[in-house]
């Protein structure tokens, strides 16, 4: 399993959920070798979980994620993404 952990800082944390939940969320879940998707606000930040099969098809959701940011929630954001991702060594 391929885990993809982004963390972006925002001005609007109710507002980019909302944005990803009816946005972007149709369109990962829909992605090849998805396995699960997790955001969660954080302070000023949101912090976003994918888990795909496969390194490519995780790496694939970056690309999708940064297209999709750019046009859509941008605006919406002061930095990031900050992105960490490996394969997984333990799980349960």
């Amino acid at each position: 399993m391929y885990i993809v952990i982004r963390s972006y800082t925002t001005t609007s944390p109710i507002e980019v959920l909302d944005k990803i939940k009816h946005g972007f969320v149709p369109l990962v879940t829909q992605m090849s070798g998805f396995i699960n998707y997790y955001v969660f606000p954080s302070d000023d930040k949101i912090v976003v979980v994918n888990m795909f099969d496969t390194q490519t098809n995780g790496e694939a959701s970056n690309e999708m994620a940064a297209k999709w940011v750019s046009e859509n929630i941008a605006q919406l954001y002061t930095s990031g993404p900050a992105i960490i991702q490996g394969e997984t060594e333990i799980a349960q």
